[in-house]
């Protein structure tokens, strides 16, 4: 009964775990979708996704001794931080963050101003649209009731 529980918690973890992924990936795959960008960034992180999914179904369904463990561990670390290194992969997530929340990164998507008309995302556009401007990120917040 011991193994059964110990096999269920793991399989739990798994699959919390590879639905994270999967979630990441269509966040990276609808944007490049909708922006047109799609690179070897893009390739590299959605490739490395399912290697380390992959990698923690290993885990779940094989024994394997622990510097194993170790060395998965770390690569799924790696795939954590990989999205600093991959400036689009990166703009990709700053976009659903900008579309879902309105704090949006200097440069990455247009705003309208008091006209309707298109305009960057930058220091200067956001101050005088009457929008707030976080320097510390270089980030605008468009939600009406900020003001």
């Amino acid at each position: 009964m011991k193994n059964f529980f110990i096999i269920l918690i793991k399989f739990i973890f798994g699959l919390l775990l590879s639905l994270l992924i999967l979630y990441f990936d269509f966040i990276v795959f609808s944007i490049s979708g909708k922006t047109n960008v799609v690179d070897w960034q893009i390739v590299i992180y959605v490739a490395f996704s399912f290697f380390t999914a992959f990698l923690i179904w290993v885990i779940v369904f094989t024994k394997i001794n622990y510097k194993c463990n170790f060395l998965i561990f770390f690569l799924i670390v790696i795939w954590l931080f990989l999205p600093r290194f991959l400036p689009n992969v990166m703009k990709a997530f700053d976009i659903d963050s900008c579309l879902d929340s309105g704090l949006c990164r200097e440069g990455i998507t247009n705003m309208q101003d008091n006209k309707g008309n298109s305009i960057s995302i930058n220091k200067e556009n956001c101050i005088n649209n009457g929008y707030k401007w976080y320097e510390e990120d270089k980030s605008c917040d468009l939600r009406k009731n900020n003001k």
